[in-house]
C-alpha cells in the first residue's frame, strides 16, 4: 500500500518539474524519489500522533514526546531541505 502511495506522490512532484529541462529533472530525481517517500512516512506519522498523541505522560506524571513525534520532527525538517535542493 504505501509502494503504491509513494509511487503516486512520486508521480505527482515529478509532474511539477515538467516545464524543466530533462538533464536538470534527471539530476534530482534521486531527491523526487527521496521527497516522496518522506512524504508518506510523514503522512504515517501524523495518524499515528493523531491516534496516540504526541506526549507520553508517565505514572510519576513526568511527561516525553513519543517516539512517533519525535520522528516526525527530524523527517519534516529533512523533507523541507529535499524539497529546497530539489528547486535549487
Amino acid at each position: 500500500m504505501e509502494k503504491t502511495k509513494i509511487n503516486i506522490e512520486y508521480l505527482r512532484l515529478k509532474s511539477l518539474f515538467s516545464s524543466v529541462d530533462e538533464t536538470k529533472t534527471e539530476l534530482v530525481d534521486s531527491l523526487i524519489q527521496q521527497a516522496a517517500f518522506m512524504k508518506v512516512e510523514l503522512g504515517i506519522l501524523q495518524n499515528q500522533i493523531r491516534i496516540h498523541g504526541a506526549v507520553q505522560v508517565s505514572s510519576k506524571g513526568a511527561q516525553r514526546q513519543t517516539e512517533a513525534a519525535k520522528y516526525y520532527t527530524k523527517l519534516v525538517n529533512s523533507y523541507g531541505t529535499v524539497i529546497k535542493h530539489s528547486t535549487q
